[in-house]
C-alpha cells in the first residue's frame, strides 16, 4: 500500500534489521527504482547501475560479505547493490539520445553535445570522476529510501561490506564499483528512533 504522506515518509523512516517473509514483485521493485533515478546527477550522466539480490542463494552469498549485517540481508525481501560507474563518459551517447527522443534538445545538437562532454571528461582526473560517481550514488540512495517508504517498504543502508568480494561476485561490468548495499522489505521490528541535532544548532546564515 502506497504512502503519499511525504512528512510521514521522511520523519518516520527507521533503519530495519529484521524483515517479514514476503517477496516483492519485480515490477514494483522497478517502479521504486524509477522513482529513485529521478535524483540529481552531475551533468545528468547517471553513473549508477543496480543489482537486485532476491534469491535465497544470492542472499546467502551476499550475507557472507557484509560483516555483522547478515540478519538483515537474509530476512530481506531483497538487497539492492548500487554500483557507481567510474568511467562517467560511458553514458554520454545513451543520455544524448534520450535527451533528443524526449525532446529536451534538437537532434542536430546531439553530436556537438557528445563531443563537448567527451572533451570535458577527458580533462578530468580519475579521482574527480570517482568522487562524482560516489556522490551521485549517495544522492540516489536518499531518493531510493523515500521511494521504498512511499511503496510501503522499509530499508536499511549498509556501508560495511567487503567491496572487492561484492564487486567480484555481483558487478555487471568491471568498471562498476559497489557503493552502497540496501536491505529492503516489510519491517518485523519497530526500529529505533534516533536523535538528530536541530538545524538551528548547526546552521549559520550569512
Amino acid at each position: 500500500m502506497s504512502n503519499n504522506d511525504f512528512l510521514d515518509v521522511v520523519v518516520n523512516r527507521r533503519s530495519i534489521r529484521r524483515y517479514k517473509d514476503k517477496k516483492i514483485d519485480r515490477q514494483e521493485i522497478l517502479d521504486i527504482l524509477n522513482l529513485a533515478v529521478k535524483s540529481p546527477s552531475s551533468r545528468n550522466m547517471q553513473p549508477w547501475e543496480f543489482v537486485v539480490v532476491e534469491s535465497d542463494e544470492a542472499k546467502d552469498n551476499l550475507s557472507q560479505m557484509v560483516y555483522s549485517n547478515v540478519q538483515q540481508i537474509k530476512t530481506s525481501s531483497f538487497a539492492l547493490i548500487i554500483f557507481s560507474r567510474q568511467i562517467l563518459e560511458d553514458n554520454i551517447e545513451v543520455v544524448a539520445e534520450g535527451e533528443v527522443v524526449s525532446g529536451n534538445f534538437p537532434a542536430e545538437n546531439k553530436d556537438e553535445y557528445v563531443a563537448y562532454m567527451k572533451k570535458s571528461y577527458a580533462s578530468m582526473d580519475d579521482d574527480s570522476k570517482a568522487h562524482i560517481a560516489t556522490f551521485d550514488a549517495g544522492l540516489l540512495t536518499a531518493n531510493f529510501l523515500n521511494a521504498a517508504r512511499h511503496f510501503g517498504y522499509d530499508t536499511n543502508v549498509i556501508g560495511g561490506f567487503v567491496r572487492d568480494q561484492v564487486k567480484n561476485a555481483f558487478a555487471p561490468a568491471d568498471n562498476l564499483n559497489p557503493a552502497i548495499v540496501i536491505s529492503v522489505g516489510i519491517a518485523n521490528e519497530e526500529g529505533k528512533t534516533t536523535y538528530r541535532i536541530p538545524a538551528e544548532d548547526i546552521t549559520k546564515f550569512v
